[in-house]
């Protein structure tokens, strides 16, 4: 049966919801090797509560559509998330059902990292499993495409209501072409720009995606920065922040929440990368995708401290 909701949100987000466990390591392991790890973190994990926890760190309301197990990891996710301050009338904690686990190996020379997700014996949530109430109510929808059938039942309510449809692309899965039309905001990685697209250069795919009719398209290239493209054929681009990288996991979870904090704002997108860059810059300090969310402060900060330099540096 649908389930229906109360109170007004501006983003809703619907997607994978799993508990990370992260473990950094001086030097990534070989194959057959045995290292030991020099630091460890659990948290929870996935593309979209990740953005959620960003936008209501931010002080935007936020609420996440999802399905965990009714197990110690899914009680330990929404009690999280709450701490966060999301609105989790929508989460499921399914007795039937696993909740699912991310192994995340970060390297220590780099931080860069692998990730192992085990879904196994976890199930997707069907469309009659919705909040519907939260779904009306949002401005905008947050998905990434894993569970096609209640993204696109969701990201039509949203769209019937007047609100705005955001699609976190990390990479090519089942029926994406389908839920692209229904799709306003394109936040997409090198990898799911090339495959779907065909095009090596980003600023090129960007602009081929937005002439779909996207009001914009974002293609986002962890240390390279990042383009974004308009359907009127602007495109614009931004350097990375360079930072003490010590984990880059979340930091693509960080600029969607970022991102959308800026279309909260109706800000013009060159300054939406800006801050959406930096927010993902500041969380690669840091283990792990929820610990490494930063204030606004902090964002605001590193910005002013980048201008002044480029400041000096041109006097």
């Amino acid at each position: 049966m649908v389930r229906s909701g109360s109170g007004k949100v501006m983003c809703v987000g619907l997607g994978l919801c799993a508990m990370d466990y992260s473990y950094l390591v001086d030097k990534y392991p070989r194959l057959d090797d045995k290292v030991d790890a020099s630091g460890f973190s659990r948290q929870g994990g996935g593309p979209v509560p990740t953005a959620l926890c960003v936008l209501a760190k931010f002080g935007v309301s936020t609420a996440f559509l999802g399905k965990c197990g009714q197990d110690h990891e899914g009680k330990l996710i929404k009690d999280e998330l709450a701490r966060f301050g999301v609105n989790i009338k929508g989460l499921i904690l399914d007795a039937d059902s696993r909740t699912p686990r991310a192994f995340v190996i970060v390297d220590g020379e780099t931080g860069k990292r692998t990730v192992i997700l085990d879904r196994t014996e976890s199930s997707v949530m069907a469309p009659d499993e919705l909040n519907i109430g939260l779904i009306q109510k949002a401005k905008f929808l947050l998905i990434d495409g894993r569970e096609p059938d209640s993204s696109k039942t969701a990201a039509i309510l949203v769209k019937k209501a007047g609100g705005e449809v955001i699609l976190d692309a990390g990479s090519q899965r089942k029926n994406i072409g389908d839920l692209l039309s229904h799709v306003d905001h394109l936040v997409a990685s090198n990898r799911f720009s090339m495959e779907f697209t065909q095009e090596l250069d980003p600023g090129k795919a960007a602009l081929n995606l937005a002439h779909m009719g996207f009001k914009s398209v974002v293609i986002t290239s962890g240390h390279k920065g990042c383009v974004a493209a308009t359907a009127d054929g602007e495109l614009f681009q931004h350097e990375a922040f360079k930072v003490d990288v010590v984990d880059t996991t979340g930091a693509g979870d960080v600029f969607h929440g970022a991102y959308i904090y800026g279309l909260t704002n109706g800000w013009e997108i060159p300054q939406i990368l800006k801050f959406a860059s930096a927010a993902a810059a500041l969380k690669c300090t840091r283990l792990g995708g929820r610990r490494g969310i930063p204030d606004l402060e902090e964002v605001e900060a590193l910005i002013q401290s980048i201008t002044a330099n480029s400041r000096t540096d041109e006097k």
